[in-house]
């Protein structure tokens, strides 16, 4: 019998991944040398103090990502780095802010965890312009995370050398979405990509190359809600590379309160280098042409239905001012 892999079946109906990256408040990334276990927080590697520190914190704040990550340097390495990426509290939020801490053990990671979503902000941290990729090789979670993601990673060790600025590629722990494997996220701007190769992970990171190569492989941004992640794409698309430069801030609400199912109206404001403030509505709805039946991972023992949406309707107009004059504010209520 034909071994089954959930990302050769994703490819075959050709699923869009847009919609698939998780809204996130905060990453929580620890280096920690593999194996890692199926739940990555149950590894040899993680003492039961951790282990239980992270499932309280998860507890209290739900919209936290922990992984683990990990390079050649982890196993030989004396000290071990405790990365958190926490999104901006910016009204316009466009990235994370970093902050890494160095610790000898494991353990150490609690103070500084608990410290930190306490806000007890200390010297420990360390902050500098690095750009992080974090590539899913995290095998004995998915088999198509170690098929696919291990050799991508040794590629985007290449790619990142190959790249002007500050960047480091690392391994990472269950990231979501293994049937788009090879997955990576980039930080600070937090975005999830699918089906990666060489060349598209270089355009990435260089911003540049042809917009459009993104369009097959953008799972969406962890900034959004992931129905708001296909108009997002949309106006990378419109708007080019200078996109990935603007913060945004937006609002949400149903086309319809008795049939929710129906798709939401939004409205996403925005300001692209030396333009003025744009304000951009849309309705999101389910696309039933994109819509897919298959096995969610390689483990998985009956198929799931995934609902995809398309943005429609898309109008723009440009304000001089961030503030929305409450004429505007009016018109907008009305046509929501």
């Amino acid at each position: 019998m034909e071994r089954f892999f959930c990302a050769n079946a994703s490819q075959c109906v050709n699923e869009d991944p847009i919609g698939t990256a998780s809204l996130v408040d905060t990453y929580v990334l620890l280096e920690c040398p593999q194996p890692w276990a199926s739940s990555a927080w149950d590894s040899k590697s993680i003492p039961e103090s951790l282990k239980e520190a992270v499932v309280q914190l998860q507890s209290k704040y739900p919209r936290t990502r922990f992984l683990l990550i990990n390079q050649e340097r982890t196993r030989f390495r004396r000290h071990k780095s405790l990365i958190i990426y926490q999104r901006q509290s910016n009204a316009f939020v466009g990235r994370f802010n970093r902050y890494e801490f160095t610790i000898q053990r494991p353990e150490d990671a609690i103070v500084n965890l608990q410290d930190f979503f306490a806000k007890r902000f200390s010297t420990r941290f360390v902050t500098r312009p690095t750009q992080d990729v974090l590539v899913c090789t995290h095998g004995s979670h998915d088999q198509c995370c170690a098929r696919y993601g291990n050799p991508f990673y040794t590629q985007a060790k290449r790619v990142v050398r190959s790249v002007d600025g500050d960047l480091q590629v690392w391994r990472c722990s269950h990231l979501g979405g293994h049937r788009f494997a090879p997955t990576a996220i980039t930080f600070p701007d937090g975005r999830s990509y699918a089906k990666l190769d060489v060349f598209s992970l270089r355009s990435i990171l260089s911003r540049s190359g042809g917009i459009e190569l993104i369009e097959p492989i953008y799972r969406g941004s962890s900034l959004i809600p992931a129905e708001l992640q296909v108009l997002e794409r949309s106006l990378l698309l419109k708007f080019g590379w200078d996109w990935m430069k603007t913060g945004i801030r937006y609002t949400m609400r149903l086309l319809n309160d008795v049939e929710p199912d129906l798709g939401k109206l939004v409205q996403i404001e925005f300001k692209l280098p030396g333009q003025q403030l744009t304000i951009c509505q849309a309705q999101i709805v389910p696309d039933p042409h994109k819509c897919v039946t298959l096995r969610a991972s390689c483990n998985a023992e009956k198929e799931s239905t995934f609902t995809k949406y398309r943005a429609q309707h898309l109008t723009f107009s440009s304000l001089a001012s961030s503030v929305i004059p409450e004429p505007l504010q009016e018109r907008v209520s009305q046509a929501f």
